[in-house]
């Protein structure tokens, strides 16, 4: 088991995340963890996980819908289920990525969520691009007023099903 002073991350990772711009890792937070906070995914979009005739609304609470993309956004979320996902293994690897002191950063005042819609359309890859920079205002902000940016799958995403594309370099 690890301490709260020990790295999550080898150097050999850390060289990687410089050199391809990305870094995939897994286990950072338990199962329960995530279990508990996919329910919450589902509570907040207003589905029903046993129903798929519930996969395709747009609940009224959301903050954006892309329509085009069937993307729906939940911004400054502080549900208790979601924000356990930063947990101290989340932290720790965000602040070796970043170069700063293991212990250093606290978690999130709130989330941004990201969730697909159930869609029949054909797969094709997406335009390169950064979560969270709206395109409008992308030659402003990039390289973004943000150090790193992370995401969470809470469910298991099939082979072209929405999962993330990473063009490394």
């Amino acid at each position: 088991m690890r301490t709260a002073t020990e790295p999550v991350l080898t150097d050999d990772q850390i060289a990687l995340y410089h050199e391809e711009g990305y870094q995939l890792v897994s286990g950072l937070m338990s199962e329960a963890i995530a279990d508990q906070a996919e329910q919450a995914m589902w509570r907040l979009m207003e589905m029903d996980p046993a129903d798929t005739d519930t996969w395709s609304r747009v609940p009224e609470s959301a903050d954006e819908f892309t329509e085009g993309r069937g993307v729906v956004i939940f911004n400054g979320l502080q549900d208790h289920d979601l924000m356990a996902c930063a947990t101290e293994d989340y932290l720790t690897t965000v602040a070796q990525l970043l170069g700063e002191p293991i212990g250093s950063l606290h978690p999130p005042e709130a989330v941004h969520t990201q969730n697909l819609l159930q869609r029949d359309v054909e797969w094709s890859l997406p335009r390169p691009h950064v979560d969270g920079i709206p395109k409008m205002h992308m030659h402003r902000t990039f390289p973004g007023p943000y150090r790193i940016t992370s995401l969470f799958y809470l469910s298991d995403v099939e082979h072209q099903g929405g999962g993330t594309c990473a063009w490394p370099g």
